[in-house]
């Protein structure tokens, strides 16, 4: 795990020794924040927050996360560190949960933006990292210098794995457009949608009845590779869904409405995603069963997508279809 280099997924867990299939530096906008819990570090979390989405970053906060029935060190804390673009700690108060996850940053190789307040001493195991040591009333001038340096020397690394990066379009792929397009199927504009796929073969596009990632495989069919895909993406709307359930749940308590139809609207979403994969390979014909028996043997919480597989024969024949026999 540990040493992983940009772009390529973590092979195991750490402390579970189990597969995992997160994706290490990949191309993201998400900056983990790891603060301790307590009401009188409020302000420093809530500057975080501002000045990361200043810079239209997306700040993530494992205390401000409610997830229901999952892994919550893996969901909460790995995860967003592994596919973060970098971490800003707050360490404040000498908390051991921010420290562990301050430890988990280091060899993972993230950039890492360390606060901590004027009157505070650094301890020992920490006190050789460079700090940003600030007064309440410059923080936020302080952080935003900080996080603007950061997001410039991490875009060069923020490129997309092999298999995701732009290339000429071939012959199938053309057929490919042209069926999705007969299909009512265009480019999806929503930027969480596009986070879940980020680092994987799929394009996310959508139609009436809700978004589909499409995956079109000019190499050779390999259905490990499929399964990865379809995995690391399984888990990812799985982990947003749980999120929004909290989210929401917490919202009906308190009887809070704004952006309720907002997190509403993304939890209906994720129950109408369709996987699709195009491919100019004959496959077997169970490919599509075994990429749903791998989605179902996972345990996923969440209502699973439903999944095809698109061979040349295929298209051909839905293109007709559309067409009236005639060759689109």
């Amino acid at each position: 795990m540990f040493g992983t280099k940009e772009g390529e997924s973590v092979s195991r867990c750490l402390f579970a020794n189990r597969p995992c299939d997160r994706v290490a530096g990949k191309q993201s906008d998400v900056v983990f924040i790891a603060a301790p819990s307590a009401n009188e570090y409020h302000f420093e979390v809530d500057a975080a927050k501002q000045v990361v989405a200043d810079a239209k970053l997306r700040p993530e906060v494992a205390v401000h996360k409610h997830l229901l029935s999952l892994d919550v060190f893996c969901e909460k804390i790995c995860t967003p560190i592994v596919e973060s673009r970098f971490c800003i700690v707050i360490l404040n108060g000498e908390n051991p949960n921010v420290f562990y996850e301050y430890g988990l940053m280091r060899p993972l190789r993230k950039k890492v933006i360390s606060l901590q307040r004027q009157d505070e001493k650094p301890p020992f195991n920490v006190e050789h990292l460079d700090t940003l040591r600030y007064s309440q009333p410059r923080l936020k001038d302080l952080l935003g210098d900080a996080v603007e340096a950061a997001a410039a020397s991490t875009a060069s690394h923020a490129k997309p794995s092999k298999r995701g990066r732009s290339r000429p379009a071939s012959p199938f792929a053309s057929q490919v457009s042209k069926l999705l397009e007969l299909e009512g199927i265009t480019e999806s504009t929503e930027t969480w949608l596009q986070e879940m796929a980020a680092g994987t073969a799929f394009r996310v596009l959508q139609n009436a009845h809700g978004p589909c990632f499409v995956a079109v495989l000019e190499a050779e069919w390999r259905l490990e590779e499929a399964v990865t895909d379809t995995l690391i993406v399984c888990r990812r709307l799985e982990r947003e869904h749980s999120t929004l359930e909290g989210v929401l749940r917490v919202k009906r308590e308190k009887q809070w409405r704004k952006h309720t139809q907002e997190h509403q609207a993304r939890k209906e979403a994720i129950a109408h995603v369709r996987l699709l994969f195009a491919t100019p390979d004959e496959v077997p014909d169970d490919a599509e069963l075994a990429l749903s028996r791998a989605i179902k043997s996972r345990g996923f919480s969440y209502p699973l997508p439903a999944v095809d597989v698109w061979t040349s024969g295929e298209l051909t024949k839905r293109t007709r279809a559309l067409t009236g026999g005639v060759e689109a």
